[in-house]
């Protein structure tokens, strides 16, 4: 196939595959070699590991001070200092077509990367050769075009495209990922007691207690904030063979200028039965409620009790805990879940 690079028109003459292990993952990169009209030779290289082309043309070297050094010193014709960044072991896992080495598959061939004042470098080397390149990154597209593959050139631009616009998206879920992930734990990191206290709270059948039943004050903050209301009371121990013991409880929010509101009603139930032998037991002493004050101040908490006969208690105590937290852990969720969504089910098959 003929071409043209540097503005030389070049042939291709064959194609080394190489491999190497790296970080435990195996990847490959490919060296297409081409000769122009009048004798320069060219390098392709094509790494898949970065999806990236580089195109080198051979430059002569002090391979004699290059040896001697141990492989430490690269001085090229063109008088650049070259850093070496980059060395390792390349082996051959095929070889088409015609190349200027003598090696077949599977040869181990030692390569550098280096960068220079005059651009980027590669070298590669064994017990019988020793070439070094000077080269500049071009995108597949380039390549593509030199030869006169125009309409493959287009396909691969829109896929180049494609991909870029593919990471835009990825960057922006990840940071929306870190964002949810970093919301969600903040809307508890900063969760704060505000009141705790144990109320006597009178059996609402009781005609002689006097308990008043209320629990405050309490300031509570609005949005962007939430309070949650726990309320624990526990049911006695002792009951009596064949019968059911029950509580009832209701828990109201309130200041001195609106009506009740959140309530919260919830049931303890402690049953003992005799039957066949077997007997058995079922406790439910707490109940929490997540509510939104919609203008922040000072509340009361109303507190009522009532219990079964088989309970016949006049007064009830009941442990209430009010706390604090950022309200935004719903939406976080949301969008922590969408883009664990969008990595496991949707990019994949879009990409």
């Amino acid at each position: 196939m003929k071409g043209k690079l540097f503005g030389a028109n070049v042939t291709l003459k064959g194609i080394i595959q190489y491999v190497q292990r790296d970080d435990g993952d195996n990847y490959y990169w490919e060296n297409i070699y081409s000769v122009a009209d009048n004798g320069d030779k060219y390098w392709i290289d094509y790494d898949a590991y970065s999806d990236q082309y580089t195109l080198y043309q051979e430059v002569g070297f002090n391979e004699e001070l290059f040896r001697s050094s141990g492989f430490k010193t690269v001085e090229p014709e063109n008088g650049d200092y070259i850093k070496i960044i980059e060395k390792g072991i390349g082996k051959v896992n095929g070889v088409e077509g015609e190349i200027p080495m003598q090696i077949q598959k599977q040869s181990r061939v030692a390569f550098i990367d280096a960068v220079g004042g005059k651009g980027q470098y590669s070298m590669e080397w064994d017990d019988q050769f020793a070439n070094l390149y000077s080269g500049q990154n071009v995108t597949s597209v380039n390549i593509l075009n030199a030869f006169g593959l125009h309409d493959l050139a287009e396909k691969e631009r829109k896929r180049l495209k494609n991909k870029i616009r593919w990471k835009i998206i990825d960057v922006v879920v990840i940071a929306t990922l870190v964002i949810a992930a970093l919301g969600i734990l903040s809307s508890y990191v900063f969760t704060r007691t505000i009141y705790e206290d144990d109320i006597a709270v009178c059996d609402e059948a009781s005609l002689l207690c006097d308990y008043n039943n209320q629990a405050g004050p309490i300031k509570l903050p609005s949005f962007p904030f939430v309070t949650r209301i726990t309320v624990n009371s526990q049911l006695p121990q002792v009951y009596t063979k064949g019968s059911e013991v029950w509580k009832s409880v209701a828990v109201e929010l309130t200041d001195s200028s609106k009506e009740p509101t959140n309530a919260i009603y919830y049931d303890l139930y402690n049953e003992y039965w005799v039957e066949g032998g077997e007997s058995g037991r079922e406790t439910k002493n707490t109940i929490s409620k997540d509510i939104q004050v919609v203008e922040g101040g000072t509340y009361y908490i109303n507190l009522y009790a009532e219990s079964s006969t088989n309970y016949d208690a006049d007064v009830h105590n009941i442990h209430i805990t009010v706390q604090t937290r950022l309200a935004y852990s719903t939406p976080f969720v949301v969008l922590l879940a969408s883009g664990i969504s969008y990595f496991l089910f949707f990019r994949n098959n879009k990409k």
